[in-house]
């Protein structure tokens, strides 16, 4: 056997289609042109127009569509060497301009994931929130004279005030926030 360099197939059918597509669209512009240039004439050859006319137009839309196809990759890698800078560009730009408001939020995030981890427990009226009771279980915000948790079900724990002093103290907290005073 011979050995003969081989292409691989696309190559061959992208080559075709850059070849035949601009012949075939001079095909049809010759057609069209005949067809126009003997619509004027009455004689014999005004009957040959719509060959002309229907042959050209079709094969002006094939060689066009084989044209374009045969230069696509082309056209497509000429557009992302010139897109992908101006993107790159931008999206740093954009970056830069919102790091501090990403920073501010992520520090948030993180407070608030620490205070919550921290406390492990569920929170009253008076950690935070006026009139809210967090759930232990999955730490959903509820009112605070509900007895159980509307995300999950779980029995909400009831704030305790104590008798010593008044003072109104976390659900299932030993000795009071005010007054050290041992709570039932």
């Amino acid at each position: 056997m011979r050995d003969e360099p081989t292409l691989p197939k696309y190559l061959f059918v992208r080559t075709f289609l850059r070849i035949a597509g601009p012949l075939v669209v001079a095909a049809g512009v010759y057609c069209l042109y005949q067809g126009i240039s003997r619509f004027g004439d009455f004689g014999p050859a005004f009957y040959e127009t719509p060959k002309y006319m229907f042959a050209g137009i079709p094969l002006l839309f094939v060689g066009i569509v084989m044209s374009v196809s045969g230069y696509a990759g082309a056209a497509a890698r000429y557009q992302a060497s010139q897109m992908a800078p101006v993107a790159t560009d931008v999206i740093n730009y954009v970056g830069e301009g919102t790091r501090d408001g990403v920073k501010a939020v992520a520090s948030a995030i993180a407070e608030g994931i620490s205070e919550g981890v921290a406390g492990g427990h569920a929170h009253v009226a008076g950690e935070g929130e006026a009139g809210v009771v967090h759930c232990p279980k999955c730490n959903t915000p509820n009112a605070a004279g509900a007895n159980f948790c509307t995300q999950c079900g779980q029995a909400l724990p009831r704030p305790c005030e104590c008798s010593a002093c008044g003072k109104t103290n976390e659900a299932g907290a030993k000795f009071c926030n005010g007054c050290g005073n041992r709570l039932r």
